[in-house]
């Protein structure tokens, strides 16, 4: 994948999970994207290389990505409901 596709599929990911320009998080965990055939599957698989921390970068399909953001952002979503209530 070249440089420019490279670029393309993060800012493709970043739109995904919402992050604009202007609330962007300078030290996104997403490095790198890719496709690869997954023979489990029988599919080809979009996969992100993320770096969280310090820890080594690692390949995820970008599926679990998506649904740990889903995840967390539903916890945000529900620790918010349950303070605003009391």
């Amino acid at each position: 994948m070249s440089c420019k596709n490279t670029q393309k599929g993060i800012n493709w990911i970043r739109e995904l999970l919402g992050l604009t320009t202007a609330m962007e998080n300078p030290l996104t965990p997403v490095k790198n994207v890719r496709e690869v055939w997954n023979k489990n599957l029988n599919q080809k698989v979009k996969e992100v290389l993320v770096q969280v921390k310090n820890e080594p970068p690692a390949w995820i399909p970008l599926e679990t990505l998506l649904a740990l953001q889903n995840a967390k952002n539903e916890r945000t979503d529900q620790t918010h409901f349950s303070t605003s209530t009391n």
